[in-house]
């Protein structure tokens, strides 16, 4: 059954690549935010202008650090609707 299942699901190769591409850049994407949240809370785009990346990236990756516990939601949030994040276990 191994020997067939590139030939059955042939999508399950190319999940794999983006999982392991994932977990390669994780540490590195969770420093840049952390990093970025250092002096304070910030809304996604705020931090995506910190990191100089862009926001839809930013976010999908804030929301792994949110779910991993090192961000948390502050409960502000700005005039636009963005809701701010911080680092878990800081009282600014």
């Amino acid at each position: 059954m191994s020997d067939t299942i590139d030939e059955r699901f042939p999508e399950s190769k190319l999940y794999a690549g983006r999982r392991r591409e994932v977990a390669r850049r994780e540490p590195g994407m969770r420093r840049k935010i952390l990093e970025a949240l250092e002096y304070g809370p910030k809304t996604v785009p705020e931090i995506a202008e910190a990191t100089g990346l862009p926001s839809r990236d930013i976010l999908w990756w804030v929301m792994g650090c949110v779910r991993y516990n090192f961000v948390e939601p502050t409960g502000e949030m700005t005039s636009e609707g963005y809701h701010k994040y911080g680092i878990v276990g800081r009282d600014e």
